[in-house]
């Protein structure tokens, strides 16, 4: 299967891939961080709560935190944000 920003991706060129304990697919992307459930996206960036755009590195956690790298810093991601 192929995902683009046709189906929800935040941009087209992916720098990083995560799988969380429950099954969520993450996508660090050149315009922010991408959820998706199987069946629904989510997209995070600036205007909520990422310190950039640039995801290089996706962390999740056994709690069900998401550790998100970016070239300004690190972002830590709620389990119940993820949600939003």
């Amino acid at each position: 299967t192929n995902y683009t920003t046709a189906d929800g991706l935040a941009s087209n060129i992916v720098y990083s891939i995560a799988q969380d304990p429950i099954g969520t697919l993450w996508f660090g992307t050149s315009n922010g961080l991408s959820r998706y459930d199987g069946q629904s996206w989510i997209n995070y960036d600036t205007h909520t709560g990422l310190l950039e755009n640039n995801v290089y590195a996706i962390a999740p956690t056994a709690s069900g935190e998401l550790w998100v790298g970016t070239k300004n810093g690190v972002s830590r991601i709620a389990a119940h944000q993820q949600t939003k």
